[in-house]
């Protein structure tokens, strides 16, 4: 097992119930980012839906910003970004980040595919 794998692990510990609103917007937002293939983005008002940001105690562009600053700080994931206000556009930059593989590798790990199933089941649309 690889150490960014570990860290994956470590950050994404304990079942997601315990988890609070940041680490939960922090997985799926990396969950969601993960799966693109490269060169394919996601517009800011779909990942702000799709991750349960519109639900929390902060509007959800800023929660985003958030959320992707924090990822870049923790991980080193970096992004690129591209747009204004709702047709905003994300998207891993998968050339400058050393750590793809753990990303996938972890995403891929049943651990990861419970934590997310769980929390589709949750997040009330």
């Amino acid at each position: 097992m690889s150490k960014e794998n570990i860290r994956f692990e470590e950050r994404f510990e304990g079942h997601p119930y315990t988890w609070d609103h940041n680490t939960k917007c922090m997985f799926l937002f990396l969950h969601e980012m993960e799966r693109l293939r490269p060169g394919k983005v996601l517009y800011q008002r779909m990942l702000i839906r799709s991750t349960g940001m519109n639900l929390g105690p902060s509007s959800g562009s800023n929660m985003l910003r958030a959320v992707k600053i924090a990822l870049k700080r923790t991980f080193g994931v970096p992004f690129i970004v591209k747009g204004n206000g709702d047709m905003r556009h994300y998207s891993i930059d998968w050339d400058n980040y050393d750590n793809c593989d753990a990303l996938q590798q972890y995403f891929a790990s049943d651990l990861a595919h419970d934590h997310y199933q769980y929390l589709m089941d949750v997040i009330p649309y």
